[in-house]
């Protein structure tokens, strides 16, 4: 998502990061209190960590004064400032191999910050290290004292990983418009394969076994922004053929490598990796930015966004910023914030090539004036799993959509998605597969949600608004609509040539459509299976005439659609070789 344009002038203050930015989709359309804590790691008075004690010499105490700088009063008290202490922990516990660092059960203070990895804040977390408390007991507070004066939208991190960049693609760029060095031809690469060639293959000695890599669809410009692309680890080099550690997300004609391992000389100083966070609460403007890292793990800690921090005088970002992440898993943690000025923001997930993720059993939002307006991702994102968490959404009127997770490969599954008043941007609705450009269409796809439930409150907009990006499967979820709240359509499917799946969902709306279906043409579509109810609707299932007959194939079978609606089935099938059978 594109950068807003009052953050970029805070970037001498206090380094900030991109907002999930909300794009208005009208113009493309014809329709104008948290939840229980997470599971105590190790629980009081256990272990920290879930498989028990470590081994001797596998970890180190941030209250030990031979390892802490000497500090024997570290977590004691809230006048005592705690970061140098722990940071030097940390610091040398990844210089000398020691996997885990622990926190004690008890209250931490940051009351001093300093620059963490480009960006201001109060602890680096380390290559190598984990930072481990006791779930539920271990706080890290980020006090006043621990963020500097700040009068205009910048990022004050609690804890940093990575280092801060716009993205890898700026290695080697010039300070004016021109292509960027550091980055050789490829030969076309194929989605699914781990094998590339360089088009310039007396280039293979460049790369070497263990080597971090990035690849992008041209070689990078001074001037672009996101651009798409891939990152992944060298497992072998054969001449100009090299094998990466990870299937390919995308196919691209022309690509151009670069890599990160040896590219201090062009502008990377850091790449984040094996890196972890767990048991541990997390407060203040901003808790946790991630950037360009590989192996990054987020257990059963929490989150907490102070939204009372953007206010006239002290408006700090408390959004989620992370970007780059390649194999990283969150399980168990809360996202959430506190305060009353967290609707007006748009949360960003894991996006700009952020890839191989795990979200399981997560808590991202609450209701109410505290939560955040929406959470979404996409700029490329690839091969992500969402699976059984909590999401909730407060409605603003400039987020078009509540929820999105646009990439390529993605799984929905087992969620439950919540909004705590009615989405009523014109163009939006509740959950999106796409916020993006339509150019953009074409680099995401496959995704499939499933066993979700949805409970809906959009106004005159989709409960769910799907762009039909290809490959796209929305099957067996409910969505329900309470009573008191109201949505134009249930699902809305439209634009794009449409090789989706709506089959054996549970709709359940109080008025308007439970599935209308416009896409622009016909690519194997099907709505079967469907149990569509209604209290005083309009049509249970509508499909519109096709305006660029091109002979695909769509099915419209096997639905139920109840008495509360004035039509059950309302077809036109004007240029559409639809198969039509056992619908009630």
């Amino acid at each position: 998502m594109k950068l807003l344009s009052r953050i970029v002038a805070t970037l001498t203050l206090c380094a900030g990061a991109p907002l999930f930015g909300a794009i208005n989709l009208a113009a493309h359309t014809s329709w104008s209190g948290v939840a229980a804590k997470a599971t105590p790691l190790g629980g009081a008075g256990g272990s920290a960590d879930d498989a028990g004690p470590a081994s001797p010499g596998q970890d180190i105490a941030v209250t030990d004064p031979t390892h802490n700088g000497g500090d024997t009063a570290v977590c004691t008290s809230s006048s005592h400032d705690d970061r140098p202490a722990i940071q030097t922990t940390l610091n040398y516990a990844s210089n000398n191999g020691i996997p885990i660092v622990t926190m004690p059960g008890a209250n931490c203070y940051m009351n001093s910050y300093a620059d963490v990895g480009g960006v201001t804040g109060n602890l680096q977390i380390p290559n190598g290290v984990t930072l481990q408390g006791f779930a539920a007991s271990t706080k890290i507070l980020q006090t006043s004292l621990g963020r500097p004066t700040c009068t205009d939208l910048c990022t004050v991190t609690v804890i940093n990983v990575g280092t801060f960049a716009v993205t890898w693609s700026k290695m080697g760029c010039p300070s004016a418009p021109g292509p960027c060095t550091g980055y050789y031809p490829l030969n076309p690469t194929t989605a699914g394969s781990k094998v590339v060639s360089l088009g310039n293959s007396f280039q293979g000695p460049l790369f070497h076994i263990g080597d971090y890599i990035t690849i992008y669809e041209h070689q990078p410009q001074a001037q672009d922004d996101v651009l798409n692309g891939f990152q992944s680890i060298v497992i072998n080099v054969s001449g100009g053929t090299i094998t990466l550690a990870d299937n390919l997300a995308r196919s691209w004609p022309n690509p151009y490598l670069g890599n990160l391992s040896t590219g201090a000389s062009q502008g990377i100083a850091h790449i984040g990796h094996d890196i972890g966070v767990k048991g541990i609460i997390v407060e203040g403007a901003c808790p946790i930015l991630m950037t360009e890292s590989f192996q990054v793990t987020l257990q059963n800690d929490e989150f907490i966004s102070d939204t009372d921090l953007y206010d006239s005088n002290h408006q700090y970002i408390s959004v989620p910023q992370w970007n780059s992440l390649v194999h990283y898993t969150f399980a168990s943690n809360q996202f959430i914030s506190t305060g009353i000025n967290g609707n007006w923001w748009a949360a960003e997930m894991t996006q700009r090539n952020s890839g191989f993720g795990l979200w399981t059993d997560n808590v991202l939002g609450v209701a109410g004036p505290a939560g955040f307006g929406s959470w979404g991702l996409s700029e490329f994102a690839y091969s992500i799993t969402f699976t059984s968490n909590q999401v909730f959404t407060n409605p603003v009127s400039d987020q078009v959509c509540g929820f999105n997770l646009g990439a390529q490969n993605a799984t929905i599954s087992n969620n439950t998605f919540h909004t705590s008043g009615s989405w009523s941007t014109p163009g939006g609705g509740l959950i999106c597969d796409i916020v993006a450009l339509p150019s953009a269409y074409p680099a995401h796809g496959n995704i499939t949600y499933s066993g979700n439930t949805v409970i809906c409150n959009a106004s005159g907009n989709p409960c769910v608004a799907l762009q039909a990006l290809q490959g796209l499967r929305w099957d067996a979820n409910v969505i329900e609509v309470p009573s008191g709240s109201s949505s134009l359509f249930g699902i809305l499917l439209q634009y794009y040539p449409a090789d989706t799946q709506i089959d054996n969902n549970r709709i359940y709306v109080q008025g308007g459509f439970g599935i209308y279906a416009i896409p622009s043409a016909d690519a194997g579509w099907t709505i079967n299976g469907n149990t569509v109810t209604a209290v005083n609707g309009v049509t249970g299932i509508t499909v519109g005439p096709n305006p660029n007959p091109g002979g695909g194939s769509c099915s419209v079978q096997n639905n139920m659609s109840s008495s509360g609606f004035s039509a059950s089935v309302s077809l036109d099938l004007t240029n559409r070789p639809c198969t039509v059978a056992n619908n009630h």
